[in-house]
């Protein structure tokens, strides 16, 4: 027998690669922790083993001669299975299994001196290489019947994690494409009331204009009566005659005109207070829209959070997705108040647009009443001059039946004309009045009486009028101040309401502005609750880097050297 010595060969120690599959990922470092704490204690119990069994031989070495001339054939099988094992392809392996050989190489040549050194017997030297052998292959067969194993066993354990991480997965698509579903819905709805905003919008604005047109109309309509009255003014006081007597009634006139004005002037001013209340609504519906601006801002800045919520909220848990719904169906309840105070405001100016045709048109009614007023009082003027006329031609017939005789007396009345409403005049006007009395007296007479009986008939029959335009305009004065007290009614009313409704929008603007608070708040704490969660995983990952490196050194000291694959 040869002096061969045969070392044990080295055994390779590969871990599956565990990867990454659909965005989940398994932390390898305890499987291969508890590996080589198994590996080490199995090579420990191993030295012990073969320890007591070189002492056997070492006592007894004749009873181990047959047994291992009987296992010559199963050491060349064991040489052909090492060679045949390779390592796989990794840089970091190829490195570690380089290092590993070059250490094994160092302990064999140790190994080989010492034993040259050693002086033993020949027998001796061959039983004890066989049985080393032979030890050397149970070990091979254990190591990989172990190795199988835990191959098998970390394979179980990464298929059903993966099994599971897969049913989570589905789970939180499911719960996204639902909240992504109930989105859609929500924006659907927003552009649906959007749009019939716009086209009741669109309503409101055709409705102004036709207003405006029916205005003008009627300014045009006052206009054109406005000169035909001043035309026929000027036609009938073209027939005046001596206008120099009617002083006394032009001084009665004008204080009753006086009369009218200051009650004009009363209800100017009280248009003008209607005015100043309709500018107060006017400026409160501004400050209305301006808060409904600063809620549409809000809501947009609340919408963009929303979108920048949603993202983060996806990979976070169930408890996050119900507080989400909460705030966004308070955030609906909103819109839906909103909804509701635009609904309100364009119901009041339609009734401010109301309330200002109700002006307008008692303002025609004004104007119309001072128009008949004025042609009464020049027909009550025309009345008088005639009837002073008629007077005067009776006492010039009665004195010139007491003279017996006729005389043709030429008399010429020069008065100036005096013009109640300003015309232009280039030069005095004087107007001549003959009055000729001739041998026919009695026709005139005659003619006299009839004019007198026509005059008094239109005189009566003006009289009637005067009495019917006057009692219609006591009673349109004492319906018009009703108005004005139902209109101050309404105002204040409407103020009252609008003040409450504003209070309550500001009440409804802090609840928005204390909510958004609390989620900028909850934002906040989520943020630090995630940066809290990576600093933890940053520790772990770091405990679990220094741990297989402490590992890597306890195995790189270990009697049988112990080849890593460390592909995580």
């Amino acid at each position: 027998m040869n002096n061969q010595t045969t070392h044990p060969p080295q055994y390779r120690f590969s871990v599956t690669e565990i990867q990454k599959k659909d965005g989940d990922q398994v932390d390898p470092n305890d499987v291969i922790s508890k590996k080589l704490q198994e590996q080490v204690i199995l090579m420990k119990k191993r030295q012990e083993e073969l320890l007591k069994e070189l002492e056997e031989i070492d006592k007894n070495p004749l009873s181990i001669i047959v047994q291992n001339e009987n296992q010559k054939p199963n050491e060349q099988q064991n040489q052909q299975q090492e060679k045949q094992v390779v390592a796989p392809k990794n840089v970091k392996g190829s490195k570690f299994n380089k290092n590993m050989n070059n250490r094994n190489a160092r302990e064999q040549q140790i190994l080989d001196e010492q034993k040259a050194k050693e002086v033993v017997k020949p027998e001796k030297k061959e039983d004890f290489s066989q049985k080393v052998n032979q030890m050397n292959v149970k070990l091979f067969e254990m190591q990989q019947r172990v190795k199988q194993k835990e191959v098998e066993r970390i394979k179980k354990d990464q298929e059903e994690k993966l099994f599971r991480l897969k049913k989570d997965k589905e789970i939180i698509k499911k719960q996204t494409e639902k909240a992504k579903t109930e989105l859609n819905m929500k924006n659907n709805k927003l552009k649906e009331q959007i749009e019939k905003a716009k086209v009741v919008k669109d309503s409101l604005q055709q409705k102004h204009k036709e207003v405006q047109e029916s205005k003008q109309i009627k300014e045009i309509n006052i206009r054109k009566l406005e000169s035909r009255a001043i035309q026929l003014d000027y036609d009938l006081e073209s027939q005046i005659g001596d206008v120099a007597r009617t002083d006394g009634i032009l001084s009665s006139l004008k204080l009753q005109i006086r009369e009218r004005d200051n009650e004009i002037k009363n209800l100017n001013e009280n248009i003008r207070v209607e005015n100043l209340e309709y500018q107060k609504l006017h400026n409160d519906l501004g400050e209305i829209k301006k808060q409904i601006t600063k809620l549409e801002f809000d809501q947009n800045k609340i919408r963009d959070e929303r979108e920048r919520l949603i993202k983060e909220i996806e990979k976070k848990n169930d408890q996050n997705n119900k507080k989400y719904t909460s705030l966004y169906e308070d955030f609906l309840k909103l819109e839906s108040k909103k909804s509701e105070k635009q609904v309100q405001i364009s119901s009041l100016k339609r009734d401010l647009e109301k309330k200002k045709e109700k002006i307008l048109d008692l303002k025609s009614d004004n104007k119309i009443i001072e128009n008949k007023v004025e042609n009464n009082d020049k027909l009550r003027r025309k009345l008088e001059k005639k009837e002073k006329k008629i007077f005067e031609l009776e006492a010039e017939i009665e004195s010139q039946k007491k003279q017996k005789r006729v005389e043709i007396v030429e008399k010429v009345i020069e008065r100036p004309l005096v013009i109640e409403k300003p015309v232009i005049v280039e030069k005095p006007v004087l107007i001549k009045e003959e009055i000729r009395i001739n041998e026919p007296i009695q026709l005139e007479i005659v003619r006299v009486k009839g004019e007198i009986n026509n005059l008094s008939r239109a005189n009566n029959e003006m009289v009637n009028e005067i009495d019917y335009w006057r009692k219609k305009c006591i009673d349109q004065e004492d319906t018009q101040k009703i108005r004005q007290d139902q209109i101050k009614m309404n105002h204040e009313n409407e103020k009252l309401i609008i003040l409450e409704k504003i209070k309550g929008n500001q009440a409804n603007a802090r609840s928005i502005s204390d909510k958004i608070n609390a989620i900028y708040t909850e934002i906040e704490a989520l943020i630090k609750t995630n940066q809290s969660k990576n600093a933890q995983l940053g520790q772990c990952l770091s405990d679990i880097y220094n741990k297989n490196k402490n590992l890597e050194s306890v195995v790189m000291t270990s009697t049988f050297p112990v080849k890593l694959n460390t592909t995580y």
